[in-house]
């Protein structure tokens, strides 16, 4: 590979590599890539990267973490809520999300929107 300069084979192995990996270690804790990533943020140039789980790395046990997560979320909502009469807003664990999965929750906010625009005029005049 390397003698014959494949290099996008190269790099596409390094994107399959798991994030405990050393190299996913070592990018995480590069600044100077921090830096201009942040950069490129700041100017809109890319979006801000949101938190993703591979299915490549769910496993049963994630699952099972994910849902004691959950679990433990909803009794300290519910503690909270009872405590102060104001409920937190607490975020599921993060899951892994397929392509089908992402176009059927598009789907679901053109409906919503394409709804919205008939009730509300201003954002008739908006689209």
């Amino acid at each position: 590979m390397w003698r014959a300069r494949h290099w996008t084979d190269l790099l596409d192995l390094i994107d399959g590599l798991p994030r405990h990996s050393l190299y996913m270690e070592a990018v995480a804790g590069d600044e100077d890539l921090a830096r201009e990533w942040l950069e490129l943020e700041l100017a809109g140039e890319v979006e801000e990267a949101k938190p993703t789980i591979r299915i490549s790395e769910w496993s049963p046990e994630r699952e099972a973490e994910a849902q004691i997560i959950d679990a433990l979320n909803r009794v300290y909502v519910a503690t909270v809520g009872v405590a102060t009469g104001k409920p937190p807003k607490v975020e599921p664990a993060l899951r892994p999300v397929t392509a089908l999965q992402e176009l059927r929750r598009e789907a679901d906010m053109k409906v919503v929107f394409d709804f919205a625009a008939r009730v509300t005029p201003s954002m008739q005049q908006n689209n």
